[in-house]
């Protein structure tokens, strides 16, 4: 398996976890922060995308308004730019520079491929917190629960 291929891959996952959890924090007694906390794993893919696409992200607000089902459509929105900037690159790509710069204005240079997995490592961070706060009603979003029942061979 390539490279991109293994992002592919694991960018599938993270749409998975993403909706499901999406679903769980749209409900109107769920968590406030843990609805919060999706919106802005969805906001910060969202700002992150744009800068693998060499557009700047400064004025995206990282904490955006997450009232109850704010969220499916921003889900569906950064999953889908995701899967479309992984199918037009290669290898190759991913092994390139980025320079970009954050929402302060500071300028980094990082690897495309390493830019991908904060991304997902972010989000999984994110999200753990989030359903951690859902307590109980906490779905299951497991990597390899996805791998068993969802994933593509």
């Amino acid at each position: 398996m390539s490279l991109c291929d293994h992002f592919i891959r694991e960018f599938a996952y993270d749409a998975w976890a993403n909706d499901i959890c999406v679903a769980a924090v749209s409900t109107p007694s769920a968590d406030d922060m843990a609805r919060s906390l999706i919106g802005h794993v969805l906001a910060s893919q969202t700002a992150w995308h744009r800068r693998l696409r060499g557009r700047d992200s400064a004025g995206l607000d990282l904490w955006p308004e997450s009232g109850p089902g704010m969220l499916t459509g921003f889900a569906r929105q950064t999953s889908g730019d995701f899967r479309d900037y992984l199918r037009n690159t290669d290898d190759n790509g991913l092994a390139q520079m980025l320079r970009y710069r954050n929402q302060a204005g500071k300028e980094f240079t990082t690897r495309v491929a390493d830019v991908l997995s904060h991304v997902l490592f972010h989000s999984a961070g994110h999200r753990a917190e989030a359903l951690r706060l859902l307590g109980e009603r906490a779905p299951n979003v497991d990597y390899i629960t996805w791998v068993r029942t969802v994933a593509p061979e």
